[in-house]
């Protein structure tokens, strides 16, 4: 029997759990399967592919950049953040990942902002009003 994996206790408390939003909020969606501790996330863009392991020693994630090939042996590159991982920087390498080529780096930190609940404009005002007097 498959069942949905968001149902799973795991993915609603730490340490993956924020980051587990974050991809719901993104419309990734898990793989149904018999083993919730170890879930698949994908979206139809498929710019990124993120696996929540929580059977691994310790519990880890992994972002995986397809290659833009057909070779599935090839993944591109995959970067791999463990549950001790800060929720808050698991978002940086997810926004990272996800607009890494990005031509226009502000995509990515206004991305991440968003995710973070940071108001840029203010920050930039604060950061310039401290630098000017």
């Amino acid at each position: 029997m498959t069942t949905d994996p968001t149902t799973h206790a795991i993915h609603k408390t730490a340490p993956f759990a924020r980051l587990v939003k974050e991809l719901t909020d993104l419309d990734y969606e898990p793989t149904f399967t018999d083993n919730p501790d170890r879930t698949t996330y994908t979206a139809t863009d498929g710019r990124l592919t993120v696996t929540v392991d929580n059977t691994a020693s310790p519990a880890c994630t992994d972002l995986t950049k397809p290659n833009g090939h057909d070779d599935a042996s090839d993944p591109g590159w995959t970067v791999t953040v463990t549950a001790t991982t800060p929720d808050r920087i698991q978002l940086m390498v997810l926004y990272a990942a996800l607009n890494g080529d990005a031509a226009d780096h502000t995509t990515a930190v206004d991305a991440l902002a968003a995710a973070l609940g940071v108001n840029r404009d203010q920050r930039d005002q604060q950061t310039t009003t401290t630098t000017a007097g």
